[in-house]
């Protein structure tokens, strides 16, 4: 399908809050994709068509975005929306790339440009501008999905391998905290560069990652 909205940004940039080294990106509560699908009166169709659930609903400003671990692009649909007109430093690989998830497809125009997060600036970054969504896009409120990915199964640096290549953070760590009771004000953090140990209690227990692209750890029962 054809995405209603073209050239959608898939980079990001965040209200400035850090600490030390530390990089917080606040996250705020927001109506998953099932939600809004119910509230259309699509969800049921969905459901019996491809057989999961849609929901997703973390956001951050100014682009909303949903974090996925496994892949390394950031892929928007509405709201806000980037103009390589008007950037100076964008330049396009001429290139076209489609990302397949379990419930469609996304393509996507390949370029670089700064992206800035809070107070890191990662240059000359890979990016995709979307140019074609599945349908299950229409209905998310976030403007993107930033990959944490360590790589591959993408083509191109991942933001993640960037941030540390240039020195933007002191750890190569990042972490999430998520709220017992998330609101549209506070929901919880993302954090670029270590750990918050007045989010947690107790020691960090370390696994070997058994599938980099992943972040895959083995369990045994």
């Amino acid at each position: 399908m054809q995405s209603i909205m073209k050239w959608l940004i898939l980079a990001l940039v965040c209200v400035y809050l850090s600490e030390g080294r530390l990089n917080r990106i606040i996250l705020k509560k927001g109506k998953s994709i099932r939600e809004n699908m119910r509230e259309h009166g699509v969800l049921e169709e969905f459901l019996e068509k491809y057989h999961i659930d849609p929901g997703l609903k973390y956001q951050f400003n100014k682009f909303s975005a949903t974090y996925e671990p496994m892949t390394n692009y950031l892929n928007v649909r509405n709201h806000k929306k980037f103009d390589p007109k008007q950037s100076s430093t964008y330049h396009s690989t001429n290139q076209t790339y489609v990302m397949r998830y379990g419930f469609g497809s996304l393509s996507m125009i390949l370029g670089y440009d700064t992206v800035r997060i809070q107070n890191i600036a990662v240059q000359n970054q890979q990016f995709g501008l979307s140019v074609e969504e599945a349908n299950f896009f229409y209905y998310a409120n976030f403007d993107g999905i930033l990959g944490l990915a360590n790589p591959p199964p993408n083509p191109g640096a991942s933001l993640l391998n960037q941030i540390m290549s240039q020195n933007q953070i002191s750890e190569p760590i990042f972490s999430f905290y998520f709220s017992r009771q998330p609101t549209v004000q506070y929901g919880g953090e993302l954090i670029l560069g270590g750990t918050d140990p007045q989010l947690y209690t107790g020691e960090i227990t370390w696994a070997p990652v058994t599938e980099e692209a992943y972040w895959q750890i083995g369990i045994q029962e």
